[in-house]
């Protein structure tokens, strides 16, 4: 099968510069190892290539030819896996390469060494330098625009060590984020710290003695005053104090959720059947026959509340609304996924949801329709999902370390970003704090993120990853029917 060679052409005569008769494309490839990649530097002067074969192990080699005489300049060795992509920096100094298995390298172009290796969670199909190479952009298989800064060598999205770092079971923010609980196991037992956002205060570990799972579900639930937390395995309820961390009270009672409802008056668990406890953690008189087995949501007025049961038929879980006071049933209905977490509106008009496939859902509280996004922006299961103080927009959170924002009434995809861009994923928990705006993010190995998603600021982000005002149609696609504005200054 006949191959072509490496050729430089002068454009206006058609008169052949050079050719290379060892680095060869072809009319025909393997899909499996894909096309040949070829990258220029801005001046010209300088060819990367990389040939496709015939063996997958060739692809591992760059080879960086001059461009005006056809000779080799340096070849780039070591690579782990073929590349996909690779760009030169504006400066022609820096190349960087997408590796197939994830790794991102970026490359001396003098030295021929590579300068910084980036471990990401996906196959990246695209990579670009910004403008002044203190930026790196990388897109791929999860459908993310990742952005790297590279001045320190770091995510763009800027993180705190909140608690000392380890895998946590499970986190979870209090309500108006200001708080965070984070569980885990060592040895034998489970164990928990409350830390302070505002503050940076942490309480000393409370031993819980409790059974805890490594699932998507947070097996506890945060009073709304944010001064004591709820947390329970299958057997045991415990209240903690959120100032101290020590346990204010406990009982033994089937428990397979905790929520609390009526203004944080009431808990509601369930074994055989919904059951409703005081503060002091006795059971009241009302009680509800079905189940309750995730994922309880109280409406802002105290009134009603949401509780989901599972169901192992068409419907994977039913969602129940019943007033509070008395237990009665207002309405029900089914969805095709199972919940991991949920949140009512303010004004008690919708409730959100999120779940087994990352999809995120509402259900009209009026008619009982449930709407899901036609778009998921997550690939692993949704742990986490808060509406913002005035209702217009929800902040989804997932196993897999990304975080989204939507439009709550159309449930458009406004915008997705990953906290975890090296190694294995970290599950992250995020909510609106300080307003519309800012979202806090609580990640499961102790770090915490603040994005703030401000229109201005996503506008400036565009700035920096296009280098230059976004043509019409780029405008369309990443801001919809917002009116086009010049996106650098």
């Amino acid at each position: 099968m006949g191959q072509w060679p490496l050729t430089a052409y002068d454009v206006a005569t058609g008169k052949r510069l050079w050719q290379r008769p060892d680095l060869r494309g072809g009319p025909y490839f393997d899909t499996g190892i894909g096309p040949p990649i070829a990258a220029l530097t801005k001046t010209g002067d300088l060819l990367a290539f990389q040939h496709p074969g015939p063996d997958r192990s060739d692809r591992t080699t760059t080879t960086l030819v001059n461009a005006r005489t056809g000779k080799t300049a340096k070849v780039l060795r070591s690579q782990t896996d073929p590349p996909l992509d690779m760009a030169f920096s504006d400066d022609g100094r820096q190349l960087v390469t997408a590796q197939s298995g994830g790794e991102v390298v970026i490359w001396d172009v003098a030295t021929g060494a590579p300068r910084l290796r980036l471990k990401t969670t996906e196959a990246s199909w695209a990579v670009a330098f910004s403008p002044d190479a203190r930026r790196l952009y990388t897109g791929g298989d999860d459908g993310i625009l990742r952005i790297y800064d590279l001045s320190g060598q770091r995510p763009y999205l800027r993180s705190t060590q909140t608690v000392p770092p380890r895998q946590y079971l499970h986190v979870l923010a209090s309500d108006n984020g200001q708080k965070t609980a984070y569980l885990w196991r060592e040895g034998k037992t489970s164990w928990m710290r409350i830390a302070n956002a505002t503050t940076g205060v942490m309480t000393t570990p409370t031993r819980l003695d409790l059974e805890l799972q490594p699932v998507a579900r947070t097996p506890s639930a945060w009073h709304p005053d944010g001064q004591e937390v709820a947390v329970h395995d299958l057997e045991t309820i415990k209240i903690i104090d959120a100032r101290t961390g020590k346990v204010r009270k406990e009982t033994r009672i089937p428990a397979a959720t905790v929520g609390y409802v009526d203004h944080g008056k009431r808990i509601v668990t369930s074994g055989e059947a919904t059951t409703y406890l005081d503060p002091e953690l006795s059971p009241a008189r009302v009680t509800s026959t079905f189940t309750t087995d995730c994922c309880v949501a109280s409406s802002k007025d105290g009134e009603t509340a949401a509780l989901f049961e599972n169901d192992f038929g068409v419907s994977r879980q039913n969602w129940h609304i019943v007033r509070v006071a008395t237990g009665e049933l207002v309405r029900s209905g089914g969805l095709p996924v199972r919940l991991n977490s949920t949140a009512f509106s303010p004004d008690g008009r919708l409730i959100a949801g999120t779940g087994a496939d990352g999809a995120v859902f509402t259900i009209d509280t009026a008619s009982g329709v449930p709407r899901r996004a036609a778009t998921t922006g997550h690939n692993d299961e949704g742990i986490s999902i808060r509406f913002s103080p005035d209702g217009t927009r929800l902040v989804s959170g997932a196993a897999d370390g990304t975080v989204s924002l939507w439009d709550a009434h159309t449930l458009d995809l406004l915008w997705t970003i990953a906290t975890s861009t090296e190694g294995k994923p970290v599950a992250v928990h995020a909510t609106f704090t300080g307003g519309n705006d800012i979202v806090t993010i609580a990640a499961y190995d102790g770090k915490t993120y603040q994005w703030d998603t401000r229109i201005n600021q996503t506008i400036a982000y565009a700035c920096a990853m296009a280098g230059r005002n976004l043509t019409p149609d780029e405008w369309t696609q990443a801001f919809g029917d917002r009116p086009y504005e010049r996106t650098c200054p």
